[in-house]
């Protein structure tokens, strides 16, 4: 395991035993047995609000770190958005995470560098272009 591993298992650690120690367990899915789809969207989407103006103050402290020139703290703040991000899956609990996580790494996993390219102004890795013969 790489130092970085270590460090996000340490990190969803913390998170875990944060919520615990504050008695903020995640959603309960046993209320949703009737299938009361609405019920669940409504709770997922109000525990998504409640934790977006603690997401926006981080990020916006990492643009701050950033916009000094600040690394130390950049890196910092950084940490804290993954903190505030662990802690809003934990929330949703495993069983709602487990396939949007897998779509993501598949969906991640199959870009090559015959398929994306880095963008030269974003960075952003995106799709190649394809040639007329290519779409052919």
């Amino acid at each position: 395991m790489t130092q970085l591993e270590r460090n996000v298992v340490a990190i969803v650690k913390s998170v875990i035993e944060f919520h615990e120690r504050f008695d903020l367990p995640p959603i309960d899915y046993t209320y949703f047995q009737l299938n009361d789809k609405d019920w669940e969207a409504a709770t997922l989407l109000s525990h998504f609000q409640s934790r977006l103006g603690l997401l926006v103050e981080e990020v916006g402290e990492v643009a701050k770190a950033l916009n000094h020139g600040d690394i130390e703290a950049s890196v910092k703040e950084v940490v804290d958005v993954l903190y505030i991000v662990i802690g809003m899956l934990y929330d949703i609990g495993d069983q709602r995470i487990e396939s949007p996580i897998d779509e993501i790494i598949n969906k991640n996993g199959d870009k090559t560098l015959k398929t994306h390219e880095i963008h030269p102004v974003t960075g952003k890795i995106v799709r190649r272009e394809r040639s007329d013969e290519e779409a052919l």
